[in-house]
């Protein structure tokens, strides 16, 4: 690919009804260094970055240009590319310095605004660019999507991980990570954002921010508050799919290398002809496997992944063990950011397989198929590999490259578009841009990591500069538009907050994680799930306790036995007690503990009162929430 200058110093790009303005720049491209440098004596200013474009730097650190960054400056710079007069003394009276010494106030006001906000969700993480490469031909037939045309194709990208713990915790601690991919495609930035779960807590964007807030710490103690975080599971019964995979060893994976990934939503893959593919993402690590033989049932869960010798491929090392995260926490509190980018430093490669799963053709899509709190098992929608994601270099600049990296979920290239009816998806999409704006502060993509650079136009709408390092200066501006297809859904005909989920309110709604529990644990690791849960849930008050217990009893009850002969003689809650409270444990979302616990006796459940007063609390609501 040609560089920004080289492609606007060649005269005959312009157009012969060029205006002399433009003609001018063109001209003044010829000045350049030996290095294309057009201000040879400005190689660094107090910004540091400043004097060269988004797409410029985009296009160097994805490895499309091979010039390589060198602090060869013979001069330090302001931001207006004067050279500063001297950069180690104030100028002052008598040691009082001067509010006129432009040098100081232009240094330190670069160095007070060098960091964005930090992020409201996975605020700390790492990051790394490297390529996508597509490895067969299956995508190609469903999508019109240009970066996934043709074998072998490479487009450049960028991964961010975090976690949930934030700054304050160390990266081996449990939680949920989150992994995003920024694919740089000539259609413009495809943000794919994820997590190393493949379901989600909530599939109703109204509960986000209560989820959020359990997950986080004290506001008054800023300490973790596992009472919140319980108190939560206990009251969203969909939530106790991903909760179970939380507390289980996949909620302490052994850094970022071995961590595999998912998209969580349906997305709509659309091709030249119109036809629809309804697909799930997911990233499968390829970071020192082992071959291994593994079950259907496994599979479903995204516990493993297929070898070219149709054998499937297990990780030797994936995840911690409770113990083992909490010594790497001790020894090293950042063990996946220096593990990252030691590898890559060293001249390793990170990789992870990318597949899809589709439906078949004609396929209904139902409120059931776009849950993100349930999975498609792969004995029915079997796993398709359609590339590789392969990280190859650390970024130059952390808080350049890594904190002003902004994902949008709502970034998507023709031929992959949004799945109505999802609203988990549908609210992401509407204020995921409003956040990293506010975050980042000013245009977005002007950070180098955002910049569109290989998109096929010359600026992004409300953008100042080109995108593209290859764009012409003169801008044809006709109008140009997208034309997106419309899927059928079931969607109600008037506004209303009834759920249209088919799981909510019944038993069908522990049915997957049951599953999980039952048939993909082995028994070793429902015993560790058992000792990671006890071991917070001891702390947690005796009313909280027995609403979790209900919920694990709904999905088994040895699940709540277990948890329960771990909490030790303290407790006064009793088997029985929480056997009769998980009986309507699946409505609790619908009408409350407070209105379910006084019916939880065995006489009223004898007598029918439990279950008639449960069916009449849960109308009574459902006719208030439609009202």
């Amino acid at each position: 690919m040609l560089s920004a200058v080289s492609k606007q110093s060649t005269p005959s790009s312009a157009g012969a009804g060029a205006s002399s303005g433009i003609t001018g720049l063109r001209s003044a491209a010829h000045a350049l260094d030996a290095r294309g440098n057009p201000r040879p004596s400005q190689r660094r200013s107090t910004g540091d970055t400043l004097s060269q474009g988004p797409a410029v730097i985009a296009a160097r650190l994805t490895g499309v240009t091979e010039c390589s960054r060198q602090d060869d400056c013979p001069n330090l710079t302001t931001p207006t590319g004067i050279p500063l007069p001297h950069t180690t003394h104030t100028l002052h009276i008598a040691g009082h310095p001067l509010l006129t010494d432009t040098t100081l106030t232009a240094k330190l006001s670069t160095f007070t605004h060098s960091k964005p906000l930090e992020r409201t969700a996975f605020a700390g993480g790492a990051g790394a660019f490297g390529y996508f490469e597509t490895t067969t031909d299956a995508a190609g037939g469903l999508t019109k999507a240009r970066f996934l045309q043709g074998v072998g194709k490479r487009t450049p990208v960028f991964v961010r991980f975090g976690g949930m713990q934030g700054r304050d915790g160390p990266d081996s601690g449990r939680g949920v990570r989150g992994c995003a991919v920024k694919f740089y495609t000539e259609d413009g930035n495809y943000d794919l954002v994820g997590l190393n779960l493949p379901i989600f807590f909530i599939r109703d964007p109204m509960l986000a921010p209560d989820l959020f807030n359990a997950l986080s710490r004290n506001p008054s103690t800023h300490l973790p508050s596992p009472t919140s975080t319980f108190d939560f599971f206990a009251n969203v019964p969909e939530s106790m799919h991903a909760a179970t995979m939380l507390f289980s060893d996949r909620g302490t994976p052994v850094g970022y290398r071995f961590m595999d990934g998912f998209g969580v939503h349906v997305f709509k893959w659309v091709d030249e002809a119109g036809a629809v593919s309804w697909v799930r993402y997911t990233w499968l690590s390829e970071n020192e496997c082992e071959e291994a033989e593994s079950t259907g049932d496994a599979e479903s869960h995204g516990q493993s992944q297929e070898s070219k010798t149709g054998k499937r491929k297990r990780q030797t090392k994936k995840q911690f063990t409770w113990p083992e995260a909490v010594r790497m926490c001790g020894e090293d509190p950042d063990f996946a950011k220096r593990d990252l980018h030691t590898h890559l430093s060293t001249g390793g490669h990170a990789t992870w397989a990318l597949h899809i799963q589709t439906l078949p053709p004609n396929t209904r899509l139902t409120f059931d198929l776009l849950d993100p709190t349930r999975t498609w098992p792969r004995s029915l929608y079997p796993l398709q590999r359609i590339g590789r994601i392969v990280l190859t270099h650390n970024p130059e600049n952390y808080h350049r490259d890594v904190e002003q990296a902004a994902f949008d979920p709502a970034a998507m290239v023709p031929g992959i578009e949004p799945v109505g009816g999802d609203m988990l998806m549908s609210a992401r999409m509407a204020v995921y841009g409003a956040a990293q704006r506010a975050r980042v502060q000013g245009e977005v993509e002007r950070a180098p990591v955002n910049c569109p650079f290989r998109a096929d136009c010359a600026c992004p709408v409300g953008s100042s500069f080109p995108a593209s390092p290859t764009a012409a200066l003169d801008v044809d501006w006709q109008a140009y538009s997208v034309t997106t297809t419309c899927e059928e859904t079931d969607k109600p005909v008037m506004a209303t907050r009834a759920s249209p989920w088919p799981h909510e309110g019944h038993t069908s709604e522990y049915d997957q994680v049951r599953k999980l529990y039952l048939e993909v644990m082995t028994g070793e690791e429902r015993m560790r799930l058992w000792g990671n849960i006890a071991i917070l849930l001891k702390d947690v008050p005796p009313k909280t306790q027995h609403h979790f217990l209900a919920q694990c009893h709904a999905i088994h009850p040895s699940y709540a036995c277990g948890i329960h002969a771990l909490l030790g003689s303290p407790t006064t809650i009793t088997l029985d007690e929480v056997a009769t409270l998980a009986k309507i444990a699946h409505r609790v979302k619908m009408c409350g503990w407070d209105v379910l616990g006084p019916f939880t006796s065995s006489a009223d459940e004898e007598s029918g009162g439990l279950r008639e007063f449960c069916r009449g609390a849960c109308d009574d609501c459902h006719t208030r929430i439609t009202e």
